[in-house]
């Protein structure tokens, strides 16, 4: 079903004023009380073929969290995944780009990685893809040099795959249940975890509607408990410290 056409020009407007009306009143609104508008409908607004879309929110996010950390890059680098939303922070660093495709060919090209290759190594949204989520970790870790940094990031909140060729999604990932994952080969208190978005960003992406809907307010405000993504930053131990 295609979405109303003007509903893209009328989306600020709208949730605008659903904000104003409900900090007037109290909250929870009474049952059956919320003008849902537009967005009472069982498809998203937009499709991902969409032109008039604008720039993916969970991508804004996975941009800022590589541009803040570029400086975290070091030695030789491992980008798996869609490396072009990293590409400003790879800029003068020896890369070794690795497109995803699917879980059992990351897995096969990592099992023939020879131990402590790698001094950085990149995963852009592949972990939520890979079934066998501890082996994949612990050949990323065995790759890594001694206090080699793993950057990460997995969604929180996200739709399932839309074309027959896409890799399928396996995983939505929580701080704890990410935690837990990384830590069973990360020394815990090198593993720092940040969640990144609310639930009017995470609304906005389940309907595949851009940043440029958004206020910069929005975009920056974190809510732990709606994170569309988390990045994840974990060092190598060195030596038995």
């Amino acid at each position: 079903m295609k979405p109303h056409s003007s509903f893209l020009q009328r989306w600020p407007s709208w949730h605008t004023s659903l904000a104003r009306r409900l900090r007037r009143r109290s909250f929870p609104p009474p049952l059956g009380q919320i003008d849902f508008g537009d967005l009472r409908q069982s498809e998203p607004l937009g499709r991902e073929t969409d032109q008039d879309a604008g720039h993916p929110v969970d991508r804004y996010y996975i941009e800022q969290f590589f541009r803040r950390e570029a400086h975290s890059l070091k030695g030789r680098v491992l980008a798996i995944g869609h490396e072009h939303s990293a590409a400003g922070a790879l800029e003068g660093k020896t890369v070794t780009s690795l497109p995803f495709t699917d879980d059992a060919e990351l897995l096969h090209h990592l099992a023939a990685v020879q131990e402590h290759t790698y001094e950085t190594l990149i995963l852009w949204h592949v972990l939520h893809k890979v079934y066998e989520l501890d082996t994949a970790v612990r050949h990323v870790h065995r790759v890594l040099t001694p206090g080699g940094i793993l950057l990460a990031t997995v969604p929180g909140t996200c739709y399932a795959a839309q074309h027959p060729d896409e890799p399928v999604p396996y995983w939505r990932f929580t701080c704890v249940s990410l935690q837990k994952l990384i830590e069973e080969n990360f020394p815990a208190r090198r593993i720092d975890i940040e969640t990144w978005g609310n639930v009017v960003v995470a609304l906005a992406h389940l309907h595949r509607i851009g940043i440029q809907q958004l206020t910069q307010q929005e975009l920056a405000y974190r809510d732990e408990h709606y994170p569309l993504i988390l990045t994840l930053i974990a060092e190598k131990r060195v030596g038995l410290h």
